[in-house]
């Protein structure tokens, strides 16, 4: 999907009592959703999970559609989890035209 950006077309959601930061809608009516973060890494809890990961993939992996979702952070060590792809910011803006290079 090619994320078209229209001010209007960009939202936050509240599912429970999480958050999803960005809906993105193009043109044609297509989703995506997105988290931000500057890292997906941080403190592990006493059973080894980490407390941030877990944060920021919790409410993507509660939505029950098909539309792409997506973590973007700083982090160069990325990965890949329930379906939801995690990349880099700085390369996804500077490489890959900026949100449209999404896909």
């Amino acid at each position: 999907m090619g994320v078209s950006l229209c001010v209007k077309n960009i939202k936050a959601c509240q599912i429970g009592n999480l958050e999803v930061d960005f809906i993105l809608c193009d043109p044609t009516g297509e989703y995506a959703y997105l988290q931000v973060a500057r890292t997906i890494y941080g403190e592990e809890d006493e059973n080894g999970v980490d407390r941030t990961q877990e944060r920021e993939y919790r409410s993507l992996e509660q939505i029950q559609d098909n539309y792409p979702k997506y973590i973007l952070s700083l982090d160069y060590l990325l990965q890949r989890r329930s379906g939801i792809l995690h990349k880099n910011i700085v390369d996804l803006m500077s490489k890959n035209g900026g949100l449209t290079g999404l896909n």
